[in-house]
């Protein structure tokens, strides 16, 4: 995120946080690439995953999907709950994601 994108996302977030307070939000990824793939430009490679997952630590309470489905049935969720899943368990979720 360059300068000017970081303050902007977080007032977004601080703000979606006072109109929503017991939220859950969810990121769902398939693949995880080493490099950039043309073939595949919506799915990320391992410098942007890291990135994001900077960002992610920074801004949020990563929490298991276990954590969260418990939360939500007893409504307390901690602030900013954030859950990551990764579908169809490809080789680079373990090999390049983790």
């Amino acid at each position: 995120m360059d300068s000017l994108t970081a303050p902007l996302t977080k007032a977004a977030f601080v703000t979606l946080n006072m109109i929503v307070p017991n939220r859950l939000s969810i990121l769902i990824f398939h693949r995880v690439h080493a490099t950039a793939d043309s073939i595949f430009p919506s799915e990320p490679d391992a410098h942007g995953f890291d990135r994001l997952m900077r960002f992610v630590a920074k801004s949020f309470n990563v929490i298991t999907l276990g954590d969260a489905a418990a939360g939500l049935a007893a409504g307390r969720l901690p602030s900013r709950a954030l859950v990551i899943t990764f579908d169809d368990g490809y080789a680079d979720n373990a090999e390049v994601a983790l």
